[in-house]
């Protein structure tokens, strides 16, 4: 015959941990939560605003060190090559952006790797088209 189990009388101490476990866990989530919150609202933030071409003073190799240099310091906005390319492109106007549009596609290869996008666009361009400045109002997103 199976015997019924009977429930475990909890002692002061292991109520009191328990208690302070969930504390912590109310703790983080709510911490957590707080986070998520912040990051919604800088990313409705964000804006890439493109660049007039007519106006470009800036070599190739001048426009991509600034995006590297951005890239670096808003580092946690481009967490992987997809999001690296994917800026890139959306700071390109004009025969840069429709050159840009076949390597955006979901099968190219140059979609998910930025240093085989530089390298393409490095390529094409011979580093001395004008490419597009990065705007002042974009550096200091």
């Amino acid at each position: 015959m199976v015997q019924p189990q009977t429930a475990k009388a909890e002692t002061p101490a292991s109520a009191a941990s328990t208690n302070a476990q969930m504390d912590d866990v109310i703790d983080t989530l709510t911490s957590l939560r707080l986070t998520n919150s912040a990051l919604r609202r800088e990313a409705s933030t964000l804006r890439a605003e493109k660049a007039n071409l007519t106006n470009m003073l800036e070599s190739l190799a001048g426009f991509l060190m600034q995006m590297d240099r951005f890239m670096i310091f808003q580092a946690s906005r481009f967490p992987g090559e997809a999001e690296r390319v994917a800026f890139l492109v959306s700071r390109l106007t004009g025969e840069a952006e429709k050159w840009a549009i076949p390597h955006m596609q979901p099968d190219s290869p140059l979609r998910n790797n930025y240093q085989g996008f530089l390298a393409e666009l490095r390529r094409t361009y011979n580093g001395t088209s004008p490419a597009p400045a990065l705007p002042t109002r974009a550096r200091n997103l």
